[in-house]
């Protein structure tokens, strides 16, 4: 039998070959952050799209098609339930994605199960939305009449407040404990209730404008409220009802008023064109936001994820009609302006910093002011919506020239965040250099080894 010599690769080689293979690719996956992953066609405009809390699933509201539920990961039909010609921007999951609530322009709201699209409940009147309790097990709902609080195993009411009078709900919230929601009224008073046997726990003096505004601290132990034409905002205990302390300091009307992630500070958003970031534990003042260039309003501001910066939205107030949002970049420990970006929407604090995409369907961090990734082939009407997790991205986008959002045809892409975002450039990172070098070292060994073949010894 002939013998025959084959090569063979020193301990060396094979150890610089699986360092060399394994780093490109760590740099292969870098080039495409996000992916299309799924694209839908509607024969009628997609009029909401919600994303479920975990994200898995996706309900697009039509006219034609009336609801239907895809799987987020690939567009996969899940079901298909409601009437055609019905349609809402208010439709949206329980918390723990089984029910889907709908609200009808034109019919009464029901609960259907999201599984099968199996109608559950009806309710008596025409609603135009609803909220969730965190359990799932009470809806709020809002319509032309009163706003209850219905609990969706019976649709019984268990709270009711009527409007046009001092007592109507101008701003719910309910709160993490999932046993109380609080309620501001039109009369500026603040109540909490039981929100399983409708008691009410606790409720604070009238005041001359409606409490507009609340939020509530991450580890629930605090409400924070602001009351329109007032220029204050007041925290709670929540666990003894407590006042703790006034936040004072704006000279206008409070819009927006929101806790960091850690729940150490918050910030209040102003008619007086500033922002302001506040103490958490005793209200002190820590740095306020106010080199906003002439004739803006603000319209809502964001803590980042690791609260290091904010991002502010606002609008020019002498353009009509209503002008695209601009959207600033601050840092939180010296106030320093960090960028702006124009024309954007769709700002969502995820667990990995801000997004936002602007109207050139590119997807952008808004704590570095740098877009990560094109969303290639949407065209410039289009509704972008995050999961709450941030690995989703949908996209109601029409097909065709015509702006007839009742006829023209709409896809709805689905966008996955399949690697990190931002792309290492060979220039940009040391690992880039790193992986070269792997990669020349393994040249050289082969080629030694390679040498050590031909003469005939050992490798």
């Amino acid at each position: 039998m002939p013998r025959f010599k084959f090569l063979r690769f020193s301990l060396r080689t094979l150890l610089l070959l699986a360092l060399s293979v394994g780093s490109i690719g760590v740099l292969w996956s870098q080039r495409e952050p996000w992916k299309c992953t799924a694209t839908v066609r509607f024969h009628s405009g997609a009029d909401s799209l919600r994303f479920s809390d975990d994200g898995q699933w996706l309900l697009v509201s039509t006219r034609e098609n009336g609801r239907q539920i895809l799987r987020s990961a690939s567009g996969e039909l899940r079901t298909t339930f409601g009437s055609k010609g019905s349609w809402s921007d208010w439709d949206k999951f329980s918390p723990d994605g089984t029910h889907v609530v709908t609200f009808d322009h034109d019919g009464p709201a029901k609960l259907w199960e999201a599984d099968t699209g199996k109608a559950l409940r009806t309710f008596s009147d025409e609603m135009y939305g609803g909220l969730f309790s965190l359990d799932g097990s009470r809806l709020l709902t809002f319509s032309g009449g009163p706003v209850r609080l219905l609990d969706t195993s019976t649709g019984r009411p268990l709270l009711e407040w009527k409007r046009n009078s001092p007592e109507e709900v101008s701003s719910p919230l309910f709160l993490f404990d999932k046993v109380r929601l609080a309620t501001g009224h039109t009369d500026g008073s603040i109540r909490i209730w039981n929100i399983h046997t409708g008691e009410k726990l606790f409720e604070t003096e009238p005041v001359a404008h409606e409490a507009w505004r609340m939020a509530q601290s991450p580890d629930g132990q605090v409400l924070a409220a602001a009351w329109r034409k007032n220029s204050e905002a007041v925290l709670w205990d929540l666990a003894s009802y407590k006042k703790m302390f006034s936040l004072r300091g704006h000279k206008d009307t409070i819009q927006n008023i929101e806790f960091s992630a850690d729940g150490s500070r918050l910030l209040t958003v102003s008619d007086d064109a500033t922002v302001r970031i506040w103490d958490a534990n005793d209200g002190t003042c820590l740095r306020t936001l106010d080199q906003f260039p002439d004739g803006i309003r603000l319209r809502d501001a964001h803590f980042s994820f690791d609260g290091l910066k904010i991002v502010t939205s606002e609008e020019d107030s002498t353009e009509d009609p209503s002008p695209w949002l601009i959207h600033r970049v601050w840092a939180t420990d010296d106030g320093t302006s960090l960028g702006v970006i124009d024309r954007a929407e769709a700002v969502q604090v995820l667990p990995y910093g801000l997004r936002a995409v602007d109207f050139a369907r590119r997807l952008w961090d808004l704590e570095k002011c740098t877009p990560v990734a094109e969303l290639e082939g949407v065209r410039s009407h289009a509704d972008p919506v995050f999961s709450k997790d941030g690995r989703f991205l949908a996209v109601a986008d029409l097909e065709g020239e015509t702006l007839d959002l009742l006829w023209s045809r709409t896809l709805v892409r689905i966008w996955t965040r399949c690697r990190d975002e931002e792309p290492w450039g060979i220039l940009e990172l040391p690992y880039c250099w790193l992986a070269m070098g792997i990669n020349v070292l393994l040249f050289i060994s082969i080629f030694f080894d390679w040498r050590k073949f031909r003469a005939g010894a050992p490798a």
